[in-house]
């Protein structure tokens, strides 16, 4: 699928004095991790404090009112890397913004949440108790942009294809060299139907992104195979189906009142639909409707049977 590029990538690549990277953003349960087939780590796609997600390493863009060195960063500077903060109940810090990501035994209402719910954001009244966890996700008006690592020659990513005709075309992402650990947590990880998104960026002669880079792909994770034991390392492929394959993927929904009321309760769109089924319609015969009985035979001025 094409996209369009900003102009001054556009002009760079015209030009032909550029090099081209490829990002891809693979979001399994466990978490989201963020790659690209060259060298280094670039920092791009901003996310502002309150969103910021455990596991995940940022750069901090802009620190306006935001305390980043309350959410694991070293000090308030632009240019500082870090990753968000996990703590348990009992290690909180009042005035932190946290979001709950495990609930445990602790009551998050008794320290500022509005709820003892995970993903309730709330800023902490008190350090807590019991096993609940929490992620530092900050507070105020600062960004940071996310962290994508460099895999080099341990990663490829196959070409994306174009074509004229409504057809989902698959893309495999390859991710070598990984020791056993690694490839034994990809055995065990729930990809299947998770999102894909690949990403087109172009370097400057210093090895900067121009621009931010540019979605060229997206799709669902469908086939992880893993090699074991080979040269250099495990190995891990992963197939990924582009977004029009769901237009091959059954829904496995039915036309029928249970079907619906079990989708949206008290909707009564297809209750008469056992009614129309198999009915015998003359068309244009002078009918109210009102006296037609659906399902049975029309006489001959096309009104049904109401005996």
């Amino acid at each position: 699928m094409s996209r369009g590029f900003p102009n001054d990538v556009a002009t760079a690549l015209a030009q032909q004095h550029v090099a081209i990277v490829t990002f891809a953003k693979l979001e399994f349960p466990s978490g989201t991790v963020y790659v690209h087939n060259s060298i280094g780590t670039y920092a791009w796609s901003p996310v502002t404090a309150g969103s910021f997600v455990e596991g995940t390493t940022y750069t901090i863009a802009l620190v306006g009112t935001t305390d980043f060195t309350l959410i694991g960063a070293s000090s308030n500077t632009v240019g500082v890397k870090f990753t968000p903060i996990v703590a348990t109940a009992g290690n909180l810090i009042s005035g932190t913004t946290y979001k709950i990501t495990s609930v445990g035994t602790t009551d998050f209402t008794a320290i500022g949440a509005s709820g003892n719910t995970i993903g309730v954001v709330f800023q902490a009244t008190g350090a807590g108790s019991g096993s609940g966890t929490v992620t530092a996700v900050g507070a105020g008006d600062g960004t940071a942009n996310i962290n994508w690592l460099g895999v080099g020659d341990l990663g490829s990513i196959s070409q994306v294809q174009e074509g004229l005709d409504v057809s989902p075309y698959s893309i495999t992402l390859t991710l070598s060299g990984l020791d056993a650990t690694i490839s034994g947590a990809a055995l065990t990880e729930d990809y299947y139907l998770h999102p894909v998104t690949v990403y087109l960026g172009v370097l400057d002669a210093d090895d900067a992104l121009i621009a931010d880079p540019t979605q060229i792909w997206a799709g669902f994770m469908d086939q992880m195979n893993v090699t074991v034991g080979a040269d250099g390392g495990d190995a891990i492929e992963l197939v990924a189906e582009s977004e029009l394959s769901n237009f091959n993927r059954s829904l496995n929904l039915m036309y029928t009142n249970v079907a619906q009321q079990e989708k949206s309760s008290g909707d009564l769109f297809f209750n008469f639909m056992h009614k129309v089924e198999g009915a015998k319609i003359k068309w244009g015969a002078p009918t109210s409707g009102n006296n037609f009985n659906y399902g049975t035979e029309p006489d001959e001025n096309g009104e049904g049977d109401t005996s």
